[in-house]
């Protein structure tokens, strides 16, 4: 399958991404702070993993750390979560 120059920059800038999502994010924190941003929407697990398209237990573990998350599921948090990129890795927000 070809891809236009476009389609290969996003390609190559997704995998890049997630290269450094795999090396860099410490999971327990990351997880910290999306339940921060799950309860700073007023939902329990149940319900956000429902926003999410996943089973319960199957979020539960990106909370506790558990899990290791990719980088179209990490967008999708940032996107559910309304919160930055910056503040579900590091706890970096603006109040």
């Amino acid at each position: 399958m070809k891809y236009s120059e476009t389609q290969e920059k996003a390609l190559e800038t997704a995998k890049t991404a997630n290269a450094l999502l795999q090396e860099e994010i410490d999971y327990e924190v990351f997880g910290q702070h999306l339940r921060m941003g799950r309860k700073r929407m007023g939902l329990t697990q149940a319900q956000f993993s429902e926003k999410m398209n996943l089973k319960p237990n199957f979020y539960g573990e990106y909370e506790t750390g558990k899990r290791h998350i990719n980088f179209p599921r990490f967008l999708q948090f940032v996107c559910v979560t309304q919160c930055s990129a910056d503040m579900l890795l590091r706890g970096c927000h603006k109040d």
